[in-house]
């Protein structure tokens, strides 16, 4: 009768094939015998797929928050920084710390309370060519046939199209005080002397305020037109059905449907008005007369630039910085509460 067979150590087969499937596993503590299981590595490999699943759409944002930490993040960051400091920006001097010295002389600052006014001026008086009149010729354009839709467009977004030093060339010329067409126009029509519109404080503001307004009233038209032709036909139907007039489906269900275009580009005009008017600014009035069309960006270039002031210059764009981010966060809740969307 041929001996048992001798059943070698556990750790020798560990070591031949404990990673192979089809081999059995001898536990002599136990005295059984069993499969490896599996579930460890599978777990380890769904590990593995779902940290590169995460991984994928950081790799396809990576360079666009790259390039968004350089241009954006990390010169606000530079700029908060300066504030702190008096510099004039020349390579061969050193910042010097100053606290809070440049925000009490920015309030003292010549020109820094007509630069707030101007602004919430600007703000206010771009309003109707960024939201009134483009609504309108949205909502007027959508029931005109499509031959005259595409004419209206076309032709209210010729201005937005045009550079901004060639546009305020072209006003240059038809405010002229001696011989502007406008100027022109009035006194065929009887008025006295010519007016200086860039020229009197009173009329300077409201020129730039109607060029900035003029050159957008195309931009914000298109945003309003694509709004209003996303709204569904089967609403102005049954409103139809009912006998109610353009007039009534206007009011009580295309404005309404049309209330979170309406708060975007409220809020998009009201941030905006005083960039999209600098060119005209710089170039037509240069702030004048008597800093009656200074605005916030006006200001920051005039005295980053002209005095080389970075001190008083970071502080000022600190300041509109924390105003602008503070009115955006207002029409953003103030959206949310107002806005209807049609679910």
């Amino acid at each position: 009768m041929r001996p048992p067979r001798r059943t070698r150590p556990c750790w020798t087969q560990m070591r031949e094939g404990i990673a192979m499937e089809s081999r059995t596993l001898y536990l002599p503590a136990a005295g059984i015998c069993r499969r490896p299981s599996r579930t460890g590595s599978r777990t380890a490999a769904g590990r593995r797929r779902r940290s590169r699943g995460m991984l994928v759409p950081w790799l396809y944002l990576a360079p666009a928050l790259i390039l968004l930490c350089i241009w954006v993040y990390y010169p606000l960051l530079r700029t908060a920084y300066l504030s702190f400091f008096n510099w004039n920006m020349l390579p061969a001097t050193q910042p010097q710390f100053c606290g809070l010295d440049n925000f009490v002389k920015l309030f003292k600052t010549p020109g820094f309370a007509e630069a707030v006014r101007n602004t919430a001026v600007m703000m206010i008086g771009i309003l109707p060519f960024s939201i009134v009149i483009p609504t309108a010729v949205a909502i007027f354009a959508k029931n005109a046939s499509k031959r005259a839709s595409g004419i209206y467009r076309g032709l209210i977004f010729v201005p937005m199209m045009m550079a901004p030093v060639a546009v305020a060339a072209i006003f240059r010329w038809i405010l002229h005080p001696a011989g502007g067409l406008l100027n022109q126009i009035l006194q065929a029509l009887g008025a006295g002397e010519s007016i200086r519109f860039l020229n009197d404080p009173q009329w300077a503001l409201p020129c730039i305020i109607f060029i900035t307004g003029w050159k957008m009233t195309g931009f914000f038209t298109l945003l309003f037109y694509a709004a209003v032709q996303q709204l569904g036909d089967e609403y102005y139907q049954a409103a139809a059905l009912d006998g109610a007039s353009f007039w009534q489906q206007t009011v009580r269900i295309t404005l309404p449907l049309l209330s979170p275009t309406l708060v975007f580009n409220t809020m998009l005009s009201l941030l905006f008005a005083s960039s999209w008017s600098f060119t005209y600014i710089d170039t037509l009035t240069k702030g004048g007369p008597l800093n009656a069309t200074i605005n916030a960006y006006y200001f920051m270039w005039d005295k980053g630039f002209r005095t080389s002031s970075s001190g008083l210059t970071s502080s000022s764009a600190v300041v509109f910085f924390l105003a602008f981010g503070a009115i955006a966060l207002l029409l953003n809740h103030l959206g949310q509460k107002l806005s209807y969307y049609d679910n």
